[in-house]
């Protein structure tokens, strides 16, 4: 069977990484898998983790990236076509591909609702289509489009909690003392998270309590997010309680979860979100929107739900909703942790074992399956 990607293999996004860790595992059952990624500029072999890739990833660039997927589809010449993508890239590689007798399968997040017209009809004549998401089969199905869930994996070997001691002297080498309430957000600092509404709930947090520290694991200023200390300059709010990328990233993904007390991510519209699982394997309690995804995620007692405003603006990501979170009540349920450390963790612990029931074989395995279905 040979299999061709089109995803963002070679770089570390939410699809790349799931594009990467399933890819390998089906290279390595025999499966010839060949990649197209937008974002790997290929002047070094691709790599994952410090490894090389055990397949080949063609890169396409940005300016001619679509001519370039058609020569390596006419090179390749797949059985099947597998686009793990936005729906925006889903509609473009669609039209591009009508001339061709390809299968193709779709593996998506679906980060809101309404979906727009446009982006459904190329999924009508797919072979199948994935969705990260239980909110996204059911997006879809609203529409009459058929949809199986894969839910994303994590590696189970690297997020493990880290013993107290171990993570007591993590906190000293950053200055950060033992009573110190610690929240994290592991994110990309964009439009879509609610950078300032966790902002603002933090420090209302902090008011009353003051030995707390937030550390936004995201870059402090960028092009498509916010400039964060001129944010904080704006509202008063005090810089010295946070941290940044460059404060903790010398310290592997697993360390920097067990620094924390909570993580957050907060986002107006989410079709997964691999940070919160992750954290939720490390031992450290998650917090989500209570919409899209983060529903799933951190409801029935995984995590702690954060109540979304009755308020909701249009996104440019197809015209979807977007919802607000509540400031006031994200502020008050880290209140809640705080005063709570039985009840906390509780909800840790359901939430890690669930989190030990997402694995990267079984991902793997549920795609394979969708191919051979597909296939037969």
């Amino acid at each position: 069977m040979r299999i061709l990607v089109f995803s963002d293999d070679g770089t570390i996004t939410g699809y790349g990484r799931f594009s990467m860790e399933v890819n390998t595992r089906l290279h390595e059952q025999g499966i010839q898998i060949m990649a197209a990624s937008m974002l790997h500029y290929g002047l070094m072999p691709a790599a994952y983790n410090g490894k090389p890739l055990p397949y080949w990833v063609a890169p396409l660039g940005q300016e001619k990236w679509m001519q370039n997927y058609l020569q390596v589809l006419n090179n390749f010449q797949p059985d099947i076509v597998c686009i793990i993508k936005d729906l925006s890239y889903v509609e473009l590689l669609t039209q591009a591909m009508m001339p061709y007798d390809i299968k193709r399968v779709i593996v998506t997040g679906v980060d809101g609702k309404p979906i727009t017209p446009r982006w459904l009809a190329p999924l009508e004549s797919a072979s199948a289509v994935v969705s990260f998401s239980q909110f996204g089969v059911d997006a879809l199905s609203e529409h009459g489009i058929p949809a199986t869930q894969i839910a994303p994996g994590i590696d189970q070997s690297h997020f493990q909690p880290m013993d107290n001691e171990s993570r007591l002297q993590l906190r000293q080498q950053l200055g950060i003392a033992d009573d110190t309430f610690v929240l994290l957000t592991v994110a990309q600092n964009q439009h879509r998270k609610a950078i300032p509404h966790m902002l603002e709930g933090f420090f209302r947090f902090a008011d009353t309590h003051p030995n707390s520290v937030f550390i936004l694991d995201m870059l402090p200023e960028t092009l498509n997010g916010w400039d964060i200390p001129a944010l904080c300059d704006h509202f008063g709010w005090d810089t010295s309680k946070l941290r940044f990328h460059v404060d903790v990233q010398g310290l592997t993904m697993a360390q920097r979860y067990n620094l924390a007390n909570a993580h957050t991510v907060l986002s107006h519209r989410e079709g997964w979100s691999l940070p919160l699982v992750e954290a939720m394997a490390c031992g450290v309690v998650s917090l989500a929107m209570d919409w899209c995804s983060g529903t799933e995620i951190c409801g029935d007692g995984k995590g702690i739900l954060v109540k979304p405003l009755d308020y909701m603006t249009v996104s440019n990501w197809g015209n979807a909703f977007d919802y607000h979170p509540d400031v006031v009540d994200f502020a008050e349920k880290l209140g809640w942790l705080y005063d709570h450390p039985a009840e906390c963790r509780n909800i840790v612990e359901t939430g890690r074992q669930w989190a030990k029931t997402l694995t990267w074989d079984t991902a793997s395995q549920q795609l394979h399956d969708i191919f051979d279905a597909v296939m037969a």
